[in-house]
C-alpha cells in the first residue's frame, strides 16, 4: 500500500546531526524501550496532552494556525529552545529564526515538523534513538531524550505553487467543482456519511484507488477494507480525512508535498500529484 508516510534524509550537527546507533555492545531495542517508557511517564506526569506518531516520538499543538506545513526538502524558520527532558536543561536555542532545510534537522524533527504548519507553536517529546543515539553531542549526553519547543516562523516552499497551478488546471478542465484547503489539498465529496469525524491519533479503515493525475494511470488499490492509524499515512490523508464523516465516499486530489514529494516511490515518478477516491468505512479510536 502506498500510502505510508516516508521520511527522507539524516541530519548532520547539534539539531542537524543522527548518529547511527549500531554498535557490538549497544541494544538498541532496550534502548528504545526505556525511551518511550521514559517519555510517556513524563508526559503522564506533567499532564500533557500529546498525540504519538507510530515511531514513538511524541507532539503537542500549542497555538494553531492555517499556513503550510514544511515537508520534504522545505526550507524551514523555527525559533527554538531544545532541552533535556528529564532535567529540563537547556542544551541549544535560538535567538532569532534559524532557517534551513528540513531534511537537515535530526530525525525526531524531521519526523514530527510536519504535523505542524507556518504560524504554529508546539513541543516535541524526542527519543534518543530519534535524537543522537547512543553518541554523545555537544552538552546533550549519549542515550538521552530531548524536548524541542518551538514556533514555526516561515515555510519556504518550492513545489507547492507548481503542483496547485497544474491541480486547479486539472479540476478546470474537468470541470470538476472541489473544496480547497490551504494546504493545496483538494477535495470533493461524492457521497457524504453520517458517522463520526476522525482525529489524527484515530484509526481508520477504508478501501481506496489511486491514480497518477497527469497520466490517469491507475497505481494502486485497495478493494478489501484496509485499516490504519491516520497519522501513519501521507499527509494529504491526514488533512482530508478529518473533514469528512464516516461512511462518505470522496476524491483527494494530493499536492506532490503532501504525497512523496521529489521521491520516486515504486511506480509513482517524483513531484506527482496523485488523486485518491476512497471509501471511509469505519473510524475507530483502536
Amino acid at each position: 500500500m502506498k500510502v505510508k508516510l516516508i521520511f527522507l534524509g539524516v541530519g548532520l550537527s547539534l539539531l542537524f546531526y543522527s548518529c547511527s546507533l549500531s554498535t557490538d555492545t549497544f541494544n538498541e531495542v532496550t534502548q528504545y524501550t526505556n525511551d518511550t517508557t521514559a517519555i510517556s511517564s513524563y508526559l503522564k506526569q506533567n499532564k500533557i496532552t500529546a498525540s504519538k506518531l507510530s515511531q514513538g516520538i511524541w507532539f503537542s499543538i500549542d497555538s494553531t494556525s492555517t499556513g503550510i506545513r514544511p515537508v520534504f526538502n522545505d526550507s524551514v524558520s523555527v525559533n527554538y529552545t531544545m532541552k533535556l527532558l528529564s532535567t529540563g536543561t537547556v542544551v541549544d536555542q535560538t535567538t532569532s529564526p534559524l532557517t534551513m532545510t528540513l531534511n537537515n534537522y535530526i530525525n525526531g524533527i524531521q519526523l514530527a515538523m510536519p504535523q505542524f504548519q507556518q504560524g504554529m507553536k508546539g513541543r516535541m517529546f524526542i527519543p534518543s534513538y530519534y535524537g543522537y543515539g547512543n553518541t554523545a553531542n555537544g552538552s546533550v549526553p549519549a542515550n538521552t531524550n530531548l524536548l524541542f519547543e518551538f514556533k514555526v516562523v516561515k515555510v519556504y516552499d518550492y513545489q507547492l505553487k507548481a503542483d496547485t497551478v497544474a491541480i486547479d488546471k486539472y479540476l478546470k478542465t474537468n470541470s470538476i467543482n472541489a473544496l480547497t484547503d490551504a494546504s493545496g489539498l483538494r477535495y470533493t465529496v461524492d457521497s457524504l456519511g453520517n458517522g463520526a469525524l476522525a482525529n489524527i491519533q484515530d484509526y481508520v479503515t477504508f478501501t481506496y484507488t489511486a491514480k497518477l493525475m497527469d497520466s490517469g494511470l491507475q497505481i494502486d488499490q485497495a478493494i478489501n477494507p484496509v485499516k490504519s492509524k491516520l497519522v501513519d499515512l501521507i499527509l494529504g490523508w491526514q488533512i482530508g480525512l478529518v473533514n469528512i464523516p464516516e461512511g462518505s465516499k470522496f476524491t483527494l486530489y494530493v499536492p506532490s508535498r503532501l504525497a512523496y514529494g521529489s521521491t520516486v516511490k515504486s511506480s509513482i515518478p517524483a513531484n506527482s500529484n496523485l488523486i485518491f477516491k476512497i471509501q471511509l468505512l469505519k473510524v475507530s479510536q483502536n
